[in-house]
């Protein structure tokens, strides 16, 4: 307040000073030639003939005249006292902060594209909540836009989780090829199938499991709370440990989850509906990291939302968004990108997943993207070869199948039919093999097994279970037993074989014939498309809405 008072007091002087040369002014207009002061107030203006009208001292001031003098100066200084509160006003909002030196920038891993992507914390607050004996805790995980936040700068180095030695840790299991290395499992079971351990309520979805020793990782979709949600529980009990969740608002579209995380026994990676990928440490959830592909790669997320099963290599995470860049690798503890791939032909997701495929002295990465097939050097992000033969007219989801010898063999539903391919012994080109109609063999979802020599997959659109030879003929049917568009995995020589509908069956997988061991309902839901998890005598496998564990040893 004593500041405008001051200002107040300022203008005022002004404005008399402004008035007193005014009338100054007026009487120095009148003083005749050796005469020291005005005997009269001097008006001049011009009347009708021009001439001047003079008017003395005495006589009294029009109110124009007054607005002239007195007016005028009083508006300035009305003006000027507003000008100043105004001023005061926002100079106390102002707030005054110490100008500090900014903190040294992490030096950032060698790229192959001029400008790799900055890695992010998540947008949004995300919840970790931990199940205890007690009731559950739950901690906040609160998450920012820039660098990514280190386990180092979060309270320490991650620690691994103890392993089986038979995990699964990701889509397809551990070799990513929809094979387990367990022995001496059941070969046949009662009616009312294998011995259920435990069963977990679920969101409406399609979403696998991950397991790493006694831990089962699944993204869930949380639809009260619009939030996709990863929970950890425990294999031997199914037990909820914790669960890490961040908004994500979708409607429902052929269910509301798809993809299997990745775990190396340190972190867990998932890849959410819209496209975002979130690293936690496996043990507790906390978030590591968190990338949103679509703002920092242009990802254009496909028609029934993302379906890639993130894959986990070399401590990094190795994801397909399309948009800006082919193929990244996000540095596990940071979250930075080791290497980045180009998308020079403008390429987009699609539903399918990375296959690794050695070939000589190079390890690729295989994903079949929008526009064609790409093939990336694993050791740097480089293209090594793409090829435009290879398309899906709706939806590509199965994962390309890695043969041997630089063989691989794609296949899609729709229509699309199948196709084989062998990468030059450079592994820089690829040429087609054969190609077979959809009327000989096509899928809708899930990828063909290959175990000794041939392929085992449900044809599309009927359900059948098929065996092809390595040229793509068929070798055997199941005929009238169909499976729709359920799963299948395989171990100690022989195929579980999830129905749509939730019939378990056990076949023989040999080349010799359709020979089924068992049967059994173990699923009352529908659309039980989920990839299947084999681990510990126990496998995972799930409908629309509930997940089994079953006791297969």
């Amino acid at each position: 307040m004593c500041y405008y008072i001051v200002g107040l007091c300022l203008t005022l002087m002004i404005q008399m000073v402004l008035v007193n040369h005014f009338l100054r002014m007026e009487r120095l207009m009148a003083i005749p030639p050796g005469r020291d002061e005005a005997p009269l107030d001097i008006k001049l203006s011009k009347t009708r003939d021009k001439s001047l009208v003079v008017r003395g001292v005495g006589e009294k001031r029009g109110l124009p005249e007054w607005l002239i003098i007195g007016g005028i100066p009083a508006v300035l200084v009305i003006i000027g006292v507003v000008v100043l509160m105004l001023w005061m006003n926002g100079a106390k909002q102002t707030q005054v902060s110490p100008r500090l030196p900014a903190p040294p920038r992490p030096v950032a891993a060698a790229t192959t594209t001029p400008a790799a992507m900055p890695a992010q914390t998540a947008a949004a607050t995300g919840t970790t909540t931990i199940a205890t004996d007690s009731p559950a805790a739950t901690a906040t995980a609160t998450a920012s836009t820039g660098a990514a936040t280190s386990t180092a700068a979060a309270g320490g180095a991650v620690s691994a989780l103890p392993t089986s030695g038979a995990d699964w840790p990701g889509f397809r299991g551990p070799n990513r090829n929809g094979i387990s290395g367990e022995t001496a499992l059941l070969r046949s079971w009662g009616p009312n199938g294998p011995q259920r351990l435990w069963s977990l309520n679920l969101g409406e979805g399609h979403a696998g499991a991950a397991v790493y020793g006694d831990r089962v990782y699944i993204l869930d979709y949380d639809q009260g709370a619009r939030q996709d949600r990863l929970i950890c529980v425990s294999l031997s009990s199914g037990k909820q440990l914790w669960s890490q969740s961040y908004p994500c608002n979708i409607k429902n579209n052929h269910g509301l989850s798809r993809t299997v995380p990745a775990v190396d026994g340190k972190y867990v990676v998932t890849l959410g509906p819209l496209g975002t990928v979130m690293c936690c440490q496996a043990s507790d959830g906390k978030v590591v990291w968190k990338h949103d592909l679509v703002k920092e790669y242009g990802t254009v997320i496909p028609e029934w939302y993302a379906g890639q099963c993130p894959l986990i290599e070399n401590n990094n995470a190795i994801i397909a968004p399309g948009g800006k860049s082919m193929m990244v690798a996000f540095h596990l503890p940071s979250g930075k990108a080791t290497w980045t791939a180009p998308n020079p032909r403008g390429w987009r997701m699609t539903h399918s997943s990375i296959t690794p495929v050695n070939h000589g002295s190079r390890r690729v990465y295989v994903y079949p993207a929008s526009g064609g097939v790409v093939g990336v050097n694993a050791a740097n992000g480089k293209i090594l070869w793409d090829t435009p033969d290879w398309t899906v007219n709706s939806s590509n989801i199965p994962a390309p199948i890695n043969i041997g010898d630089g063989r691989i063999y794609l296949c899609g539903g729709y229509n699309s039919g199948a196709m084989m391919i062998r990468m030059n012994s450079s592994a820089t080109g690829v040429s087609q093999v054969f190609r077979t109609p959809a009327t000989t063999f096509q899928s809708h979802q899930q990828p063909p097994i290959l175990y000794k020599g041939h392929l085992y997959g449900v044809k599309a659109p009927n359900g059948e279970l098929v065996c092809m030879d390595l040229n793509g003929k068929i070798v055997w049917s199941s005929g009238v037993t169909r499976f729709g568009l359920g799963p299948y995995t395989l171990a100690d020589g022989m195929l579980y074989v999830l129905s749509a509908s939730g019939q378990l069956s056990l076949v023989e997988a040999s080349p010799s014939g359709f020979t089924q061991l068992a049967s059994a309902k173990v699923l009352s839901g529908h659309d039980a498309w989920a990839p299947m998890a084999l681990v510990g005598g126990k496998l995972l496998a799930r409908d629309a809405t509930t997940m089994v564990c079953l006791n297969v040893k």
